[in-house]
């Protein structure tokens, strides 16, 4: 998924790398899965899926002003060996790089990468 703003002259576009189903009580410590669910109208299904699991993405921002083009990202990436953390990012392949150029980014002019 991409979509686009602009703030003044400044243009941002959200490009995403992948959405991962997360566990509440992983990314709203101490928050019971119960109230979450009494929200679950208006999160689905942007916010959460069908199972109760909250939907974490990860992406890229870019950002384009007259003389810069610039990368907001979580240097998550593709095939990184990962032994702990998340096992989702372990050898991760998918097509982010196609939807950075689908999104008109040649690698080459970027000027600055600001990972997060």
């Amino acid at each position: 998924m991409t979509g686009s703003f602009r703030l003044g002259d400044v243009e941002i576009t959200y490009v995403e790398e992948l959405t991962l189903p997360t566990s509440v009580r992983w990314m709203l410590e101490g928050v019971e899965r119960d109230a979450v669910a009494a929200c679950s109208s208006w999160m689905q299904p942007h916010y959460q899926n069908a199972d109760g699991y909250l939907l974490q993405s990860i992406h890229t921002l870019v950002v384009r002003t007259p003389d810069r083009l610039m990368l907001v990202d979580t240097g998550v990436g593709n095939g990184k060996e990962r032994g702990g953390g998340i096992p989702a990012f372990n050898l991760l392949d998918t097509d982010f790089l196609d939807r950075l150029a689908a999104a008109g980014v040649d690698p080459d002019e970027v000027d600055t990468v600001l990972c997060t």
